[in-house]
Order: structure tokens, then C-alpha cells, then sequence
């Protein structure tokens, strides 16, 4: 993926993040936005903070922990977060920091399914600003106008050809996966 595509798409999943945190503040928020809420932040989160480590060189397999992904930073960047974190909530009381962040830390995936009851209650400020506090590090390094990338000056029929590539190894991929030995036909 192109390192532009990623910022890009960590800054579309902010935004909708975003719209939806208007959507669930003050007294006539509708709590049914809670969880996509909570998922968009912390996807947007998780590819911020690839982003991060892609423009730094910094491997990271294939990880969607943002507590890992956080300590995978280089310490100019986690401290940069931490101190746009308690700008954005000053009062926040430091000592809950390390639960939070594990509590955050796999909110994606567990946030998802949580209708199977497997999530732990969110400090909404802190889910808030923490997600702000990447999305705005991310910002001021890189040049995140967030337009789309170039496409490489590929003809559209070269595009074409490449993503029916990708469609039938992703395919393939799956299959696999369900344990499916030849087509579904």
C-alpha cells in the first residue's frame, strides 16, 4: 500500500470518527453511535500510527494493537502524543493512563463484536482525545492534505487488469482459509 493511501485512509476513518463524536455528545446524544464511534476512532488510531512507523521505516508486521503499535514509535513521537493528549485533557488523572491504554489497545477488534459482550467500559474523553492526540501527531509531520494518491499514471484498463489479479488472489486467499479446496460452483 502507498504510504499516501494509508495517511489518507487514517484521516477518512478520523473524520467519520469525528462526525460521530458530535453524534453521541451533550444530552440529546444517540448512544447508538457508540460503538462505530468507538471503531472508526481506534481504526483511524491504528493506521495513524502505521503511518507513523511506515514514514520512519519501522516495521510492524501485521499488528492492530495500538498499545504496540504506540511503543513501536520512536520516543519523540510517543512523547509528542502524550503531551498533545493532556493538552486536549488536562484533567485527566495520570494514574488510570496505563489501564486506559490497555483498554484501548484492542478496542478495535473487541469493539466490533460488541454484541457478544466482551468490551470493557471507555472513558469517552480519554477515548477522544488519546485518537485526536495521534490524528494530530500524524498531522504535523507528514503532509497529510489528505487528497488522494497519484495513480501512478496506470491506464485504466491496467487498473483494471491489476485489481482482477488482486480480486482472484484474494479469492484464492479465502478459499483456502474456509478450507475449500476448489470453487464454490
Amino acid at each position: 500500500m502507498k504510504k499516501c493511501y494509508l495517511a489518507f485512509q487514517a484521516k477518512i476513518f478520523y473524520e467519520t470518527f469525528v462526525v460521530l463524536r458530535k453524534m453521541i455528545s451533550g444530552k440529546n446524544g444517540i448512544v447508538r453511535y457508540y460503538v462505530p464511534y468507538i471503531v472508526n476512532g481506534t481504526f483511524s488510531a491504528e493506521l495513524a500510527l502505521k503511518s507513523i512507523l511506515t514514514e520512519n521505516e519501522t516495521a510492524y508486521q501485521k499488528e492492530h494493537n495500538l498499545l504496540k503499535l504506540f511503543f513501536l514509535l520512536p520516543k519523540v513521537y510517543r512523547d509528542e502524543i502524550i503531551s498533545r493528549f493532556i493538552l486536549l485533557y488536562p484533567a485527566y488523572n495520570q494514574d488510570n493512563l496505563s489501564v486506559d491504554l490497555v483498554l484501548l489497545s484492542d478496542a478495535f477488534i473487541d469493539w466490533r463484536y460488541s454484541f457478544e459482550g466482551n468490551v470493557a467500559p471507555m472513558d469517552t474523553k480519554f477515548v477522544d482525545s488519546f485518537i485526536t492526540a495521534i490524528a494530530k501527531t500524524l498531522e504535523a509531520h507528514y503532509n497529510v492534505d489528505y487528497v488522494e494518491c497519484e495513480d501512478g499514471g496506470i491506464s485504466e484498463e491496467e487498473f483494471d487488469k491489476l485489481a482482477a489479479e488482486e480480486r482472484q488472489l484474494q479469492y484464492e486467499k479465502h478459499l483456502k482459509k474456509l478450507g475449500i479446496d476448489n470453487d464454490l460452483s
